[in-house]
């Protein structure tokens, strides 16, 4: 019986890809990552094209580049980290909501057609103008940002897979939380 490996298990097969150019350390890095990585960029909202596209230009990166990849130690935070970098610099980053499930939803059993219609456009606009909004970070604030609030990292996770310290996290979060608290919405 196979037991299915997590990504920090995969660091033998990370060194020989690195040291030796192996395609079979690559193909089982590639393997299980593949799923690993389309989950995650599903979750996050983008369409499976843009998820499929930006999995595959990740992993053509990362066998070009091997030679150059060698200081890379935290496989795992590198990978998860570069996909989302390559998700979220996609242009445009698209969006997929899909259809509201309403056998979760009873609160809309009795409601009208437009009442959901409606409630799914405000939360379209919300998402654009949170999204436009955070775009105005520079890159660092917006990365954190992003790895605490959409992903759900810790401040010591986010420190980590970007090579920071805690205090520097810390510091950067309310920098970019004070930005956006001075910023005036206007619907």
């Amino acid at each position: 019986m196979h037991l299915k490996r997590k990504g920090k298990e995969l660091k033998e097969q990370w060194d020989r890809f690195l040291t030796d150019g192996d395609e079979d350390a690559f193909h089982d890095i590639y393997k299980h990552y593949l799923h690993y990585l389309g989950y995650i960029g599903l979750k996050k909202g983008a369409a499976f094209d843009q998820v499929q596209n930006c999995i595959a230009d990740l992993f053509l990166y990362i066998w070009e580049q091997r030679v150059r990849l060698h200081h890379i130690h935290e496989h795992h935070n590198y990978l998860v980290t570069a996909f989302l970098r390559k998700l979220f610099r996609a242009e445009p980053f698209n969006v997929s909501y899909g259809d509201i499930d309403v056998a979760e939803r009873p609160d809309l059993w009795d409601a009208p057609a437009e009442a959901g219609l409606i409630e799914r456009e405000q939360t379209d606009m919300l998402r654009r103008i949170l999204k436009k909004h955070l775009d105005q970070l520079p890159e660092r604030q917006r990365q954190i940002v992003y790895q605490k609030f959409y992903l759900g990292l810790s401040y010591t996770q986010i420190a980590k897979s970007n090579n920071l310290s805690v205090n520097t996290v810390y510091n950067t979060m309310y920098i970019a939380l004070a930005k956006l608290k001075k910023i005036k919405i206007h619907w």
